[in-house]
């Protein structure tokens, strides 16, 4: 059985809440149910997503499982970041981007260019709000989390 299908027999068990059903839940049963399926929602929904499964939306940004292979072994780690997939204009993009004339290809008519395809790395404390070519191994993603807000609590 997969998260899924156990959440699904849970919200069955919940449907079957009415006086007339044979089930008879005690409050800290149908409480255990709720949280229940609310943790197993978060962990479905805070999943590692691997990149041959889906990539994804251009831009969204995500936090990535990347794998480098060197000389000295391979290393696993996580880093935050976003996919680009070769059709976002500079002036669209979320980002500064550098025109170089190596990398990318300007359009004289639009006066502008497309970003690369490819995995970028986000900088957010740098001077300035950076972006570097990932050029290791993105195995999986996942979307981040919201920010904590005080007085939050996870009851």
């Amino acid at each position: 059985m997969n998260e899924i299908e156990a959440i699904n027999i849970l919200k069955r068990i919940e449907v079957h809440r009415n006086p007339m059903s044979n089930i008879h839940l005690m409050p800290f049963e149908r409480e255990a149910i709720d949280l229940a399926i609310q943790a197993l929602e978060e962990k479905l929904n805070n999943r590692w997503i691997p990149v041959s499964e889906r990539l994804p939306e251009s831009e969204q940004e995500v936090e990535l499982s990347v794998k480098r292979i060197t000389d000295f072994g391979t290393y696993r780690f996580t880093v935050r970041g976003f996919y680009e997939d070769g059709n976002v204009w500079n002036e669209d993009s979320f980002c500064c981007w550098e025109y170089e004339k190596n990398v990318h290809e300007l359009d004289k008519e639009k006066n502008d260019f497309k970003i690369p395809e490819g995995w970028w790395e986000l900088s957010t404390y740098a001077d300035e709000y950076c972006i570097h070519l990932i050029d290791d191994y993105v195995m999986a993603w996942r979307e981040l989390p919201e920010p904590y807000k005080e007085g939050e609590t996870n009851e």
